[in-house]
């Protein structure tokens, strides 16, 4: 299914997109036969340009501005800048061409659900950390779905948490 809204967007100029947080994910790339790298990704659902919405959920990268959010709850609405972009999604012969977001600029949130996000967890500033937030979040759906749970990474969060000088346990 194409996203033949954004699609008529063009790519020509950036949009001011509102979007409702839904989760956190990652992605895997492959660079050569053996090394696999994972990227931390971003969920969100309900894409509105204005009072339009142009998708219904959309994967981003999950980019140092979203990471200056700090934790996210879902639900919360964000709102950032970003180009429409084309892509190839699917494998080998089963590629079709879809339309995303990319380059996400003038990150914030325009909804909170946390009344005091001074209070929230702080979010790991280290991708090996970051990763391993993620896979902790998601290990039963990673584990059931066989989508590379390591629990390598997972350890680097828990060091990167015993590294933060005033946190509690979480």
């Amino acid at each position: 299914m194409t996203r033949k809204k954004l699609k008529k967007l063009g790519s020509d100029e950036r949009f001011t997109f509102q979007a409702n947080y839904a989760g956190i994910g990652m992605k895997r790339t492959m660079r050569g036969k053996i090394n696999t790298r994972f990227l931390p990704t971003i969920l969100f659902e309900h894409v509105m340009l204005g009072d339009q919405e142009v998708t219904d959920h959309l994967w981003l990268n999950y980019t140092k501005q979203f990471a200056e959010l700090g934790l996210l709850t879902k639900g919360e609405i964000i709102q950032f800048n970003a180009r429409v972009h084309r892509y190839k999604k699917g494998y080998a012969e089963a590629k079709v061409t879809d339309y995303g977001l990319q380059r996400p600029t003038k990150v914030s949130i325009i909804k909170s659900m946390t009344e005091d996000r001074a209070k929230l967890p702080p979010l790991p500033d280290e991708k090996n950390a970051l990763i391993g937030l993620i896979m902790k979040t998601n290990k039963d759906t990673y584990l059931k779905s066989g989508r590379g749970f390591d629990q390598w990474y997972v350890d680097q969060y828990e060091a990167w948490l015993q590294t933060e000088s005033n946190l509690t346990k979480y």
